[in-house]
């Protein structure tokens, strides 16, 4: 399925906030919901028009997932070339919180596909991804990973050979290089405690001031994040490139008079899909959050046999016609959880009571209906030490 895709190179720190006290932890993923809801607003302030109730015409077709317009994943990283995606949650439910949290597009290819090859998976990000041997070799390149003991292959030598030549080592001398280097050290975002800064808040009057920290999202040169959409109406192309083009000068996140400015790059890439046969168990990934619809709340192949964690979305109104204001919560699927039916999603109205106009959270799950996946029954254990919890 071939599909566009929007890289934002990073032109400074993000901050998307997660739950908690204060603004000290930031994600790395920023989320669907989250991501829509900075394009409507951008939308809002290039001047769309509104009703007289507030409600904006061009959002009136995301009404239902039949009808929507566009369909967007959740914003993931991505390292050059090397495209990231959640790793799918496995049939026993375990989450990405205690395993790899990302896989290559090719590491993912072959999960959906259902055919293992971990000894050619390699750990970079602390164990935090995973990737495959050629993409190892190439971050090694790129980033020039810390050495695990001395080689024959002078760094100079291995560092000034192209990538199509290392693409083209035999096997063995591929292996061999990688045990040279700790690819698990390679890191491609940065986002724990060394990335807090101080700031200062002041009382407005008295002047006192409070210190407090703040949590950022910094990436490798040649890293930061993209996101895939799926646009089924004409005129929605253009209306997300105007979007993000304000957005790239705006920010996207918190704390935005310092954070989350981005340069736009177009592209497109190929989404993988499991080709299932006649008798093949087939499942449904979404790489978006994901709200079900009643009906799909009462389908017992949703809740009850689905592969899946749960996340719930809080959060300030950000809105002209009203600041300080705190929108309902809502939980939601999170990506890489896994159905055993197609869904669908839908949008949810989470604006506070005798608010002056609806605040929508975009729930519809991304590709619609779900990507196809095949996960084998010894992908779906996890085990082996690529898998182990990180520490």
């Amino acid at each position: 399925m071939q599909l566009p895709i929007y890289k934002l190179h990073p032109k400074s720190a993000f901050h998307f906030g997660e739950r908690g006290v204060g603004l000290e932890r930031t994600a790395v993923v920023f989320h669907s919901d989250s991501l829509f809801s900075a394009i409507v607003c951008a939308w809002r302030g290039l001047g769309m028009p509104v009703s007289s109730d507030g409600t904006m015409p061009l959002l009136a077709p995301f009404a239902t997932a039949l009808k929507c317009p566009l369909f967007l994943s959740s914003a993931f990283p991505f390292a050059f070339d090397i495209l990231f995606l959640p790793r799918p949650l496995n049939r026993e439910g375990k989450g990405p919180k205690s395993f790899a949290e990302f896989v290559s597009l090719a590491v993912f290819q072959e999960i959906v596909q259902g055919r293992e090859s971990r000894d050619q998976w390699h750990a970079v990000q602390g164990g935090e991804a995973l990737v495959t041997t050629d993409e190892a070799l190439f971050l090694l390149r790129r980033l020039k990973g810390q050495r695990k003991r001395p080689q024959r292959l002078t760094e100079s030598e291995f560092f000034s050979l192209r990538q199509e030549e290392i693409v083209a080592l035999r096997t063995n001398q591929k292996k061999e290089l990688l045990q040279r280097f700790n690819t698990r050290q390679l890191e491609l975002w940065a986002s724990g405690e060394d990335t807090r800064v101080p700031r200062a808040a002041v009382d407005r009057i008295s002047s006192a001031s409070t210190l407090y920290f703040c949590g950022r999202l910094h990436f490798a040169q040649g890293c930061g994040l993209y996101f895939w959409a799926d646009i089924r109406q004409d005129g929605y192309d253009e209306h997300l490139l105007s979007a993000l083009d304000f957005l790239s000068e705006e920010g996207i996140g918190g704390e935005r008079t310092t954070h989350g400015r981005f340069e736009l790059e177009c592209a497109t890439a190929e989404l993988p899909e499991a080709k299932t046969q006649n008798g093949d168990e087939t499942m449904f990934l979404t790489l978006s959050l994901y709200h079900p619809t009643k009906e799909e709340v009462c389908n017992q192949k949703v809740l009850v046999e689905g592969c899946y964690d749960i996340i719930e979305r809080r959060g300030w109104v950000y809105s002209p016609d009203g600041l300080g204001f705190r929108h309902k919560g809502i939980r939601m699927f999170l990506e890489g959880s896994i159905f055993f039916s197609p869904i669908l999603g839908d949008i949810s109205e989470v604006q506070p009571d005798r608010f002056p106009h609806p605040i929508y959270r975009y729930g519809f799950a991304f590709p619609p209906h779900g990507l196809k996946v095949n996960l084998s029954d010894e992908l779906s254990k996890q085990e082996g030490e690529l898998f182990e919890p990180r520490e």
